[in-house]
């Protein structure tokens, strides 16, 4: 067995012509080249909400997962989100902000080549990191908790503007940043933006062409290969202490009663075989559970993602509001995930393995309480905690 350490690595971003692409591929010490695509949240806007009275009670997303009050917290285990920012003033987050545990860097406000730490970039103007973050690692404000209130040390990624959109640059550097810190668990409650690259190849025509979607498919064909490639060099780095990928499987589906059928896999980066794609499952009066009607086909594993109880960002006049999509649902995957990761260091007297945590989160989940036509949109099942 080779032990030796990874050969080191980086990421860069240029612009190039047609010839400085073939050039730069010919070079001995570059591994991929793809283009600087954009990104988004994986966020669905629901237009059912719950009233005031009926949202005075912990959000279901606990229940589901199996969280009692003698489960673990995440207590000792490191953890990241990449999005678009947390809110530092939200009461979720107060405990966490006065014990210096959270660490902040964005790669969205453009003040300079390298990550930016100013603390006037690294607002959440947009509000879906600060959702997700809540359900991860929210400490109990009024009637929410997250799923890993205990966590050690939190690190802040912001690498989505306040349009909820991003690049693919920023991402993988954020990616690197993330492992590099020692992050345990990893969460992406982001995709590759579909849309944005069709309008960007269609220019001014009214109709999208075969050759429009040919070269958008042969885009997202390489940036599927270099987060790929990406993400397993990462994961050389230490085998011994490598980090689990957590991201959102998509919203693309559309399962609706009297029409068509019509269900999208999951997209870069959840499509990768090293991330865990993570599916939404509504059913908020409890089990049985289905699969959410906008969630991406055949994810890794499912969780709650349909009327969530999550924080809102600065300027709203609530704390929390009810999100949807599979964001939130993979923002409940990690969080289990770092309750194992405590669990599973108690049993082995070390940090588990990403392999040891993705199979421990496989194994446990459960397809009993998910209605029987769901069960093949929704992985191993319903994840569950220790």
């Amino acid at each position: 067995q080779d032990l030796s350490p990874a050969p080191p690595f980086c990421v860069e971003n240029e612009k190039l012509d047609s010839e400085g692409v073939t050039r730069l591929r010919a070079e001995a010490n570059v591994k991929c080249v793809a283009p600087d695509a954009s990104t988004w949240a994986a966020f669905r806007y629901d237009p059912r909400r719950q009233s005031p009275a009926r949202r005075k009670r912990e959000g279901w997303g606990r229940k589901a997962l199996g969280i009692g009050p003698r489960s673990r917290t995440g207590r000792g285990v490191t953890v990241a989100i990449l999005d678009s920012g947390v809110d530092a003033e939200h009461p979720a987050f107060a405990h966490h902000e006065a014990a210096g545990r959270i660490e902040r860097t964005s790669w969205t406000c453009g003040c300079s080549p390298k990550p930016c730490r100013k603390p006037e970039c690294q607002h959440d103007e947009r509000g879906h990191g600060t959702q997700c973050a809540s359900v991860f690692f929210g400490q109990h404000h009024k009637f929410m908790t997250g799923i890993a209130p205990g966590v050690r040390r939190i690190l802040v990624g912001k690498v989505l503007n306040e349009s909820a959109k991003g690049s693919t640059t920023a991402l993988a550097k954020a990616l690197c940043w993330a492992v590099d810190e020692g992050a345990q668990v990893i969460l992406m409650a982001l995709n590759f933006d579909f849309s944005s690259a069709i309008t960007r190849v269609k220019g001014k025509k009214q109709r999208v062409s075969t050759l429009d979607v040919a070269r958008v498919s042969h885009q997202y064909s390489l940036v599927t290969l270099l987060f790929s490639g990406l993400i397993k060099r990462l994961t050389d780095r230490n085998p011994d202490v490598s980090p689990l990928f957590v991201a959102s499987a998509g919203n693309a589906s559309r399962r609706r009663k009297n029409a068509p059928l019509q269900e999208v896999g999951p997209t870069t980066p959840a499509n990768l075989p090293e991330v865990i794609a993570v599916g939404a499952l509504s059913g908020k009066s409890g089990a049985p559970y289905k699969i959410s009607t906008y969630s991406s086909d055949k994810p890794d594993i499912a969780a709650p993602g349909q009327l969530v109880l999550s924080a809102t960002r600065r300027g709203k006049t609530r704390d929390f509001t009810d999100t949807s999509g599979t964001s939130i649902a993979a923002a409940h995957v990690a969080g289990a995930a770092a309750l194992w990761a405590e669990e599973l260091e108690r049993r082995f007297g070390r940090k588990p393995t990403a392999d040891e945590l993705r199979d421990q989160l496989f194994q446990s989940a459960s397809l009993q309480d998910i209605g029987g036509r769901h069960r093949h949109d929704s992985g191993h099942g319903i994840v569950q905690v220790p």
